[in-house]
């Protein structure tokens, strides 16, 4: 990285926010970085940097979400329909009340931005499995909106459609995910995915002038973080009214996670946590790939339920005749994506070998194809093995295929190329219909910035 000389009037009054261009925008960057947070112990969490995938993904490198049934409402919420995990929900009414307590006490000022005192939750848990069926949703309309009129006529029933649609999923994978293993390690999901960040105020990441009135400067800041961190919570560097909870800390162990053992009865830590309340992605990325072709498929055929078929040639047809094209409708499909995926549909509707297959090829192609062409059809035959014989009985036969190819392309998602499309994610889609905007820097600055993360 560049070394600046930093301003007293930047220090005092930094400007960063989006916006700046190139240079700029990583001046301020590392003004903010490197000169405005406080250095003084507990460290926060600086997510921007070092902490992209926290919460993502478990000890055995598994991109993982909450289980549902593990999310509970945050008492102190405005409400009371906020969202976390049970155990971080623990600890944070625990910081609350202790809070209370201080100001109660004039243990703190009473100046000051109140949301340091007054602690309620004010935004937790977001699905990203919502997010994610909104996601597939503008990919198809991406791919609707561009089908050429060769491509158009090629589809005309199902199974045309697969070869069609198939090669289009194949081709975005190189610039965008398409499994929801790899999505949930993009910029479309936060750490409020994850189930164990709590945002005290609602503010402007990217306004470094706001962070520094409001938060950092604020008499009760200092105060703020300490107790934070024996309650088992880091303050995020980058929005300073998020709470993260530390999760194998001895704060957060003893106040949050105190009470709670695993189903079969064991104490929590590092290898059971992730196992107890998350849920890996790939034992769902086969069934998600059936709903998204399934339903792919139901939307093409309602917007364009015809499609255009030339005259056939013969010796008794005249050339007006063999000019003419009539319209014919493309075939309904006849089992719900619901029906296929509980077998009770004729298995060559939507043959699971060309799902292992599909599912092999988007992994590849999502980390930058690691595997030689060889290599890939062996893996790909080793996961349909597996999928016949079901070595692992607890999994069904798509989730022993998926966990064979997960457990080799789980070992990328570090790599410096994976990170890069990650982060060029977010750019890219907002080009396509449907897609919001997203101020600042271009798609090259974003893909610069990734260097930071190895920095």
């Amino acid at each position: 990285m560049a070394d600046f000389e930093y301003t007293e009037t930047d220090l005092q009054n930094p400007q960063g926010k989006n916006g700046h261009g190139s240079l700029g925008g990583f001046y301020y960057r590392s003004l903010y970085k490197e000169a405005i947070y406080p250095t003084a112990f507990p460290p926060p969490m600086d997510t921007w940097h070092n902490k992209f995938m926290y919460g993502r993904i478990d000890a055995n490198q598994n991109t993982v979400f909450p289980a549902s049934q593990n999310l509970i409402a945050i008492p102190s919420s405005p409400g009371g329909n906020t969202l976390a995990l049970n155990v971080v929900v623990v600890a944070f009414e625990k910081f609350v009340a202790h809070m209370q307590k201080a100001v109660f006490m004039s243990a703190v000022s009473p100046q000051g931005n109140s949301a340091l005192l007054d602690v309620k939750a004010k935004r937790a848990y977001e699905s990203p499995g919502i997010k994610y069926s909104y996601y597939t949703q503008d990919l198809f309309n991406n791919f609707v909106n561009n089908l050429s009129g060769k491509e158009k006529f090629q589809i005309k029933d199902f199974s045309s459609f697969l070869k069609v649609y198939g090669r289009y999923l194949r081709n975005v994978a190189a610039f965008t995910p398409v499994t929801r293993s790899n999505y949930y390690l993009t910029t479309h999901t936060s750490l409020f995915s994850t189930g164990v960040s709590i945002a005290i105020a609602n503010g402007d990441a990217s306004n470094d002038s706001k962070k520094y009135q409001d938060f950092i400067v604020d008499p009760n800041f200092e105060f703020f973080r300490q107790c934070a961190k024996k309650f088992g919570f880091v303050v995020n560097k980058n929005a300073p009214w998020i709470l993260t909870a530390d999760l194998f800390s001895s704060a957060f162990v003893e106040v949050g996670m105190g009470d709670y053992v695993s189903p079969l009865g064991q104490r929590l830590d590092k290898k059971n946590f992730f196992k107890t309340f998350y849920n890996p992605t790939f034992l769902t990325d086969i069934d998600d790939l059936i709903r998204i072709l399934v339903n792919s498929y139901n939307q093409f055929v309602t917007k364009d339920p015809f499609y255009d078929e030339e005259g056939i040639w013969t010796t008794k047809t005249t050339i007006s005749e063999q000019c003419k094209v009539s319209s014919k409708p493309r075939k309904i499909l006849g089992p719900t994506a619901a029906e296929i995926l509980s077998g009770a549909a004729d298995a060559a509707v939507l043959p699971d070998r060309f799902l292992i297959d599909l599912y092999a090829d988007l992994r590849q192609i999502e980390v930058e194809s690691p595997l030689s062409a060889l290599r890939l059809r062996t893996l790909k035959q080793e996961a349909y093995e597996r999928y016949t014989v079901r070595p692992q009985r607890a999994l069904s036969r798509r989730q022993n295929a998926a966990d064979h190819i997960n457990r080799l392309y789980k070992q990328y998602i570090y790599t410096k190329g994976a990170v890069v499309m990650q982060i060029l994610t977010q750019k890219l889609l907002d080009k396509m219909p449907g897609g919001g905007t997203l101020s600042g820097e271009s798609a090259e600055d974003i893909a610069n910035d990734a260097g930071d993360i190895y920095d």
